[in-house]
């Protein structure tokens, strides 16, 4: 099944010297099940393909289909309502609340969704093999636990679709490597599909497909051996 679909896509910013284009003609699609690592050079237009495909921006030409509705036609209520339901968001900059403690962040979209299964956060914790730090803050954990507790606010929701900018980006590599495997594993068994952007290209080992980013443009998009 395809969740996403990208026809045609545009996507410019305004500056002082006049509009600078960082997606030009992207025609993509994104199947059920699929592990999406979104790697290029810096500049190239990756986080922004992530956000105009997440619906974080507006593309400024082209056309998205999310879950086949037009992102394009969707009024910002709709927009939430499917960022809320479906999709999951992790981001290089963990963005916990240090006032909570981790189960306390990871419930909090249960909270706003008014959920009353709050025991899905313990199970999410005990998934990334944080049930233990569950009454600890975010200041007592070392930062690759903190993007632990990230990936499992993201996930405690079900989302259909993770969408994962540069979530190594801050961490060594031996933190790095861990998130890594647990988005596999996430992939494999919950069955979430993830589209990740990535500067370290010995991290696609672990995704199934390879969309490479130059200019703007998707020079390659291929197959990951497995």
């Amino acid at each position: 099944m395809v969740l996403i679909k990208a026809s045609k896509l545009e996507k410019e910013f305004n500056s002082q010297a006049g509009p600078i284009k960082v997606l030009t003609n992207i025609n993509l699609t994104v199947q059920t099940g699929e592990f999406v690592g979104v790697v290029g050079p810096s500049g190239s237009g990756k986080s922004t393909l992530l956000y105009v495909l997440s619906g974080l921006e507006k593309a400024s030409a082209g056309e998205i289909l999310l879950f086949g509705e037009k992102v394009g036609s969707m009024n910002d209520i709709k927009m939430n309502e499917i960022r809320r339901e479906k999709i999951g968001f992790v981001f290089q900059f963990y963005n916990l609340l240090p006032n909570l403690t981790v189960l306390e962040n990871v419930e909090l979209p249960l909270v706003i969704k008014k959920s009353n299964d709050l025991n899905k956060a313990s199970e999410i914790l005990y998934l990334v093999g944080l049930d233990q730090f569950a009454s600890f803050y975010p200041s007592q954990l070392s930062g690759g636990m903190q993007q632990r507790v990230a990936i499992a606010r993201a996930m405690v929701t079900n989302p259909k679709i993770l969408f994962a900018d540069e979530p190594t980006g801050n961490l060594d590599h031996k933190s790095g490597t861990e998130i890594m495997k647990i988005l596999k594993r996430l992939n494999q068994e919950q069955k979430v599909t993830i589209v990740l952007v990535t500067h370290n290209l010995d991290h696609v080992a672990y995704c199934t497909r390879k969309l490479e980013l130059i200019d703007g443009t998707i020079g390659k998009d291929e197959r990951v051996s497995v």
